[in-house]
């Protein structure tokens, strides 16, 4: 396999994510050149199945990261969606990185919890895709209400704004910037 001749310079890397990059964030760019060589020259030597993965490898060391397996849950289109969508509807409250509200284990005055992180502090991790699909379509208190859980969710319902495709965007969005071992646990949650 033979990288075309365009890519000699420069190569997009995706989809894949280098642990500490924004939220946002859904390519890393690299540049290959060493020492006047090329990839595309180097290439030559190598197997041609070895050829991509060698060249994430070598990126995600090039850049100074670990190499995120965004692609293990999502295409790349999906995750930029997912993104933009939760930059709209979730950002303000979730945290533009997932971080959520300061204290949100804790009851507010009005007994309304504050948004929870959708990183690996906080809980999302531990529901599976259902529950979390449910939470969004119908609001946080619906949910709770059906489960007869006394608590009071200020999560409003997204289901008359958000598509199925849209929701499920998100979510991956949210999945590809977890830990790996964080993503296996949730996984598991799902069947997987």
């Amino acid at each position: 396999m033979r990288l075309p001749s365009a890519a000699a310079d420069r190569l997009t890397l995706l989809p894949c994510y280098v642990r500490g990059t924004p939220p946002g964030a859904v390519s890393a760019k690299v540049d290959l050149r060493a020492k006047g060589r090329n990839l595309p020259a180097m290439s030559r030597s190598f197997p041609s199945a070895l050829v991509l993965p060698a060249t994430w490898l070598l990126a995600a060391t090039l850049a100074g990261g670990t190499l995120r397996a965004g692609w293990a849950y999502a295409k790349r289109a999906e995750l930029r969606h997912g993104a933009e969508l939760y930059a709209i509807h979730c950002a303000n409250c979730h945290g533009a990185r997932l971080e959520g509200q300061p204290d949100w284990q804790l009851p507010g005055a009005d007994g309304t919890f504050p948004a929870p992180p959708h990183d690996d502090s906080g809980h999302t991790w531990h529901h599976d895709d259902a529950m979390l699909t449910d939470y969004i379509r119908r609001g946080g208190q619906a949910v709770l209400d059906d489960m007869g859980v006394a608590m009071t969710s200020g999560m409003p319902a997204f289901g008359e704004i958000l598509t199925e495709d849209d929701i499920a965007a998100i979510l991956s969005f949210i999945k590809s910037n977890w830990p790996d071992d964080i993503r296996a646990i949730q996984a598991r949650r799902n069947g997987g």
